[in-house]
């Protein structure tokens, strides 16, 4: 009985002392903070899924190599695809995975409603989530081990990967190399700096990205706009822009290298009146792979016109009457404006207010960390034709602007003849690779058309 007793003690001391005998540990998560704090299907009425949280965490394992682990916390209901149900998780080369935890809880009250047990076979574990209620959480979470494996080095994303499809509202990168001062990272495209932490005794170096509220990445300007972090052991700065080359996967690039056979081009012929209300036609020409870039076939449905408006000019109202038609094989999308107020002073003028045409995609360029590659190079242009109101007598805006050097232009133009205001912009990229000697420039003229277009017209 006391060697029962001594062995039993023995293991259980081991447990407490021996990290790697705790490998299959929970990763620790807080469901009740998500329910109360994270969005639900109230927020994102048309979502099927929210990735309430998604958790990525690379270490150093002493004597056994480099640990990866991954953990999902899923808001679901009817209807959510089936890749988001069944999960094939394969072993890594020269490695292996374990399988934590697959639960199923209660979104009203958060307890625990079946644990799922996985099936492995030949390297590849499969996760299935059957018989589910009608809304529900789901929690998967799995380490990797590469054996072997000393230094660090990968990409991870914010977004879902492979699994795009629904938006993230937190997703957390986490590192943990053994010594901090021989990794470079990056987050892209957009550098931001992580929250570093040394932990306890063991002076343990943690690198934290946490990115809020990620949606699907979309199909932006720049090839490959998922977000995400790079990090090397290697080769430094030279290996990071080299991990973060390596994850584009656009295959599909524009017929012409030709910035004037992409051109997107929006012509407003509007009224105002005296009361500052701004009312017409707006016509929009997508040439080259502006036409692919926001419309899918020859005949889109309604909600894909609407879709594109409002991608073209954010924020939009007082809109109507979407059409689309194909002019001598160029897309061309079309709608009315009726009435978009502007402010008009008590017999001291009006200030109109014409639509914004900013192209969500266009203005993502901004604060982009350099180098990035371009889909095409491309011409974004608007004319400006208004009417100005009986009474009117001057326009208090004129001139011309021109930055015009080789590999990005910009120009913009205000005339005034007759009782009618012309207003003209033009931004062109000739180039699609943006280093850093190039990045300055383009975002100097990206902000030229972004102050175009939130100008206001003062007219008297």
């Amino acid at each position: 009985m006391r060697k029962m007793k001594f062995l039993a003690f023995s293991l259980l001391l081991a447990l407490f002392l021996c990290p790697s005998v705790m490998a299959a540990e929970k990763i620790e998560y807080n469901l009740d903070r998500m329910r109360q704090m994270n969005p639900n299907f109230t927020t994102y009425p048309d979502e099927k899924g929210i990735v309430w949280l998604k958790q990525t965490t690379f270490a150093h394992v002493e004597g056994v190599g480099l640990e990866r682990s991954h953990l999902w916390v899923i808001l679901g209901r009817s209807g959510l695809s089936e890749k988001w149900l069944t999960w094939n998780i394969p072993d890594p080369d020269n490695g292996s995975t374990e399988i934590i935890e697959a639960s199923v809880y209660s979104p009203e009250t958060g307890k625990l409603l079946k644990n799922v047990s996985p099936s492995s076979q030949g390297g590849l574990h499969k996760v299935a989530f059957k018989e589910l209620p009608e809304s529900f959480i789901l929690v998967l979470s799995w380490r990797e081990v590469f054996h072997g494996q000393l230094n660090m080095e990968g990409v991870c994303w914010f977004s879902t990967g492979e699994r795009d499809g629904i938006r993230v509202w937190e997703s957390i990168v986490e590192v943990r190399p053994s010594s901090s001062e021989s990794l470079a990272y990056r987050a892209f495209p957009v550098d931001m700096q992580p929250e570093e932490e040394t932990l306890g005794t063991s002076g343990e170096t943690v690198l934290t990205w946490r990115k809020i509220n990620v949606e699907p990445p979309s199909r932006g300007l720049v090839i490959d706009t998922r977000s995400g972090v790079a990090f090397t052991q290697y080769y430094g700065e030279a290996g990071l822009n080299r991990l973060i080359r390596s994850t584009d996967t656009d295959d599909s690039p524009a017929p012409s290298k030709k910035a004037k056979d992409h051109r997107l081009s929006a012509v407003m012929d509007l009224k105002l009146n005296e009361q500052g209300f701004l009312s017409g036609s707006v016509r929009v020409m997508l040439r080259g792979a502006w036409g692919p870039f926001f419309l899918s076939g020859s005949a889109p449905a309604r909600a894909e016109l609407e879709r594109a408006v409002l991608a073209l000019f954010p924020g939009l109202q007082n809109y109507d009457e979407v059409k689309y038609r194909s002019v001598k094989g160029v897309p061309e999308l079309s709608f009315v404006l009726k009435g978009k107020p502007g402010v008009a002073g008590s017999g001291q003028g009006i200030l109109a207010l014409p639509p914004s045409f900013d192209p969500a995609a266009f203005r993502a360029l901004e604060g982009l960390t350099p180098p990035f590659e371009l889909r095409f190079p491309f011409v974004i242009e608007q004319t400006l034709n208004i009417s100005m109101p009986k009474g009117a007598r001057r326009v208090l805006i004129s001139g011309e602007v021109k930055r015009s050097p080789d590999r990005i232009n910009y120009s913009e133009s205000y005339k005034t003849k007759t009782g009618k205001l012309t207003a003209k912009a033009r931004f062109e990229a000739g180039i699609t690779d943006i280093a850093d000697d190039i990045a300055g420039l383009l975002q100097r003229n990206r902000e030229l058309w972004r102050n175009f277009c939130s100008k206001p017209i003062p007219i008297r």
